[in-house]
């Protein structure tokens, strides 16, 4: 593991006082004698031969520097995608990539899903195909085309039944080609046949419902593929319609299905991915809102498939869905000759992906992408694709302090870079932990952080976007014990599990496919960690207040500042204590002259805030208020809540600072303001250092 170093803020304080500046790698304590480390030679606290306990460590915040990988990685729906064309055959007839995490096959067809009757499901072949990947740590996308000339062993997908009901046409060739079914025709309904629309419908409601009822589903399927219309689902056909509007009536009613019984939402990572250069009335115009993917069919390495336009668009959209990209060969091949344009090479169509911001690329084959190299890097296409598509997510600073204690807070201070030219298009969390053998102390999820709000970067050929600074306030339980232990971090997803893998080392498995949590270094947890004097930082409060208490409704409750003639940071809140307060507070501090923009926000626990005996209880912040401003400082109180003080309160402040009356609001939108100097309601005592 590397080692940490300690920042300059070699503080003796209650366990993460925030940095005045963002922290460096090259930064060391100001402290003479400090141990730079990580934190192995710290002199951890334990009982003396009288029984007694060791003086508490001293504090610093300590900032690890990860080892970036030059490598590729294994991450979700991204990278390479290997193809499936006979699902029900088994795994071993597919190309797979061992970067691949999604197996794609639009391939189902409708007659083996619900082969003899109306209802009669066959969900036990989907499943023998999602549990026989699972069991190799991938998932499946999963489709149903309805018509398909060349590759399906059946010359009619539809069942029987189905067949019976509906109307459609044979064909023995398509774009001037012939059809190579066995039997030398294909059949191809007519989409707007009514009763065709009735039951596809009822078929993607029963597999929706099928995969709510199986949490081995929702975690095994990447994607839905909207791939009932057209050739081979590709949302393009020779068909006659009877009219535009028909045309378009039928086919967004059927894309309308797709997201009725697939609707997007947060808490459901599946996405729906359908062709999105075909048919631009309903694939483009029209769905873009809906679906979670977009697919370019044929289109990589086949420039004049995929015009200028259509370009422009999945460009337009790349910061909220994601391009799965398909090589433009006819040949099935991927050597220079299987593309339209004889010239084109694969490193050329890999090129072609990349600047199309392409999460995943398929078809995945072993040769040529296995043997030959990209002309700058000297990877091989396979590893060269890898690095750079979808989103490669690299922490290059994190901060953090060396002791806590229990019941406190742990602010880490990050910065990030997002090397991927996707982007990460679920929506992800951080997630931290103390590690000590065994034993794993969760501490909490920080739903703040965001990664996939960072945009794709650029270039292709070496992309990069940030830095992106996160800070996040994490909890240390109050039923740590004392001891040394690991700090880890993790992007996790809404159940807080780590979701991704990050491209640094210090992983805490080898497995390529176990998403992973990553060591920072060590935190002593110690009980005697308490709120002590910090140099250069003082209260702006001087005494202990006191009033009339009061919890008799809901409100924001506080104070109406001036700030001196110095910008002040704020590193700690604290709200007055009451005997017998044990709830969390919010805590906002409100720019009067820039229309109330909130410019700090915090929390106040009064059960485990430390600061006992002072009068009141702390919480950590980080905000600079700038001289000669005013500032609203509002805590919310809550009917039957714990008590709080009055208007009657004095309050005696630093000349950092003046108390200029109390204020409340309902909203934090209007406000009422006392004009009494030196009272307040609800005093809260700013911890600050002046700014230089």
């Amino acid at each position: 593991m590397q080692r940490p170093s300690s920042t300059g803020l070699s503080f003796l304080a209650l366990l993460a006082i925030l940095g005045c500046d963002r922290p460096t790698a090259q930064s060391q304590p100001t402290t003479p004698g400090t141990d730079t480390g990580s934190g192995d030679d710290t002199d951890t606290a334990s009982p003396d031969d009288t029984g007694e306990i060791d003086e508490p460590p001293e504090v610093e915040r300590l900032v690890f520097t990860p080892i970036e990988l030059s490598d590729p990685i294994v991450n979700p729906k991204m990278g390479w995608l290997s193809y499936a064309f006979y699902p029900t055959e088994g795994t071993e007839l597919v190309a797979l990539s061992d970067y691949s995490t999604v197996v794609y096959s639009n391939y189902w067809w409708w007659r083996e899903l619900e082969p003899d009757f109306d209802g009669d499901y066959r969900w036990d072949l989907v499943d023998t195909w999602i549990s026989d990947w699972s069991a190799q740590g991938r998932q499946v996308a999963i489709g149903v085309h309805l018509t398909d000339p060349t590759s399906s062993p059946y010359c009619m997908e539809l069942p029987d039944w189905l067949f019976a009901q509906v109307d459609g046409r044979w064909i023995d060739s398509f774009y001037g080609y012939p059809v190579t079914e066995a039997c030398g025709w294909e059949f191809e309904p007519y989409y707007w046949d009514e009763v065709l629309i009735e039951e596809h419908a009822e078929l993607l409601g029963a597999l929706a419902n099928e995969r709510a009822s199986r949490p081995e589903w929702q975690d095994g399927i990447a994607w839905i593929d909207v791939s009932s219309y057209g050739y081979w689902g590709e949302w393009h056909s020779e068909i006659t319609w009877p009219s535009q509007t028909v045309h378009d009536d039928t086919l967004r009613t059927l894309l309308e299905q797709y997201v009725e019984a697939f609707p997007r939402n947060a808490a459901d990572p599946l996405d729906l991915s359908m062709n999105a250069i075909d048919d631009e009335a309903v694939s483009r115009a029209y769905a873009i809102e809906d679906l979670g993917a977009h697919m370019v069919r044929r289109g990589m390495g086949y420039y004049t498939a995929v015009s200028d336009d259509e370009r422009a668009f999945l460009a337009d959209h790349a910061d909220s869905s994601r391009v799965h990209g398909e090589f433009g060969s006819f040949t099935g091949g991927l050597w220079t000759g299987d593309f339209p344009d004889p010239t084109t090479t694969t490193e050329d169509a890999v090129n072609d992906a990349l600047s199309q911001q392409a999460s995943l690329l398929g078809w995945f084959v072993a040769e040529p992408l296995q043997t030959q190299t990209e002309t700058h890097s000297g990877e091989t296409l396979e590893d060269y694709f890898q690095k750079r598509a979808g989103y490669r997510l690299v922490p290059s600073e994190v901060a953090f302090p060396s002791a806590v204690a229990p019941g406190s807070s742990l602010l880490l201070e990050q910065v990030w870079y997002q090397k991927g030219v996707g982007g990460l298009r679920d929506r992800m969390y951080l997630g931290a932990w103390l590690v000590q053998g065994d034993e794993r102390i969760a501490l909490g999820v920080d739903e703040n952080f965001d990664p996939s709000s960072w945009p794709a970067a650029e270039p292709y050929w070496e992309p990069s976007a940030g830095p992106y600074d996160a800070s996040s306030r994490f909890t240390v339980p109050e039923e740590a014990s004392a001891g040394v232990y690991t700090l880890e971090i993790a992007v996790v997803d809404g159940s807080g599990d780590p979701a991704v893998n990050l491209a640094i080392e210090n992983k805490h498995s080898e497995d390529a496919f176990t998403w992973g949590r990553y060591a920072l270094g060590e935190v002593e947890v110690h009980p005697l960690v308490e709120l002590v004097p910090v140099p250069g930082a003082s209260s702006s409060v001087t005494e202990a207040p006191t009033g009339t208490l009061r919890n008799d409704f809901t409100t924001w409750a506080g104070m109406h500042i001036r700030v001196g003639d110095e910008a002040l940071r704020v590193t700690r809140v604290g709200r007055a204590y009451a005997e017998g307060d044990r709830r969390a507070h919010e805590v906002r501090i409100l720019d009067v002259e820039a229309d109330h923009e909130i410019v700090i926000s915090t929390s106040v626990n009064m059960a485990s805030g430390l600061g006992e005996g002072s009068g009141f209880r702390y919480g950590m912040a980080n905000g600079i208020l700038e001289a000669g401003r005013e500032y609203y400082v509002l805590v919310y109180e809550t009917l039957d809540g714990d008590a709080w003080l009055d208007y009657d309160t004095a309050v005696t402040t630093t000349d950092h600072l003046q108390a200029l009356g109390g204020v409340w609001s309902l909203d934090l939108e209007s406000f009422n303001v006392g004009a009494q100097p030196g009272a307040g309601y609800d005093p809260v005592d700013l911890v600050v250092e002046v700014v230089e």
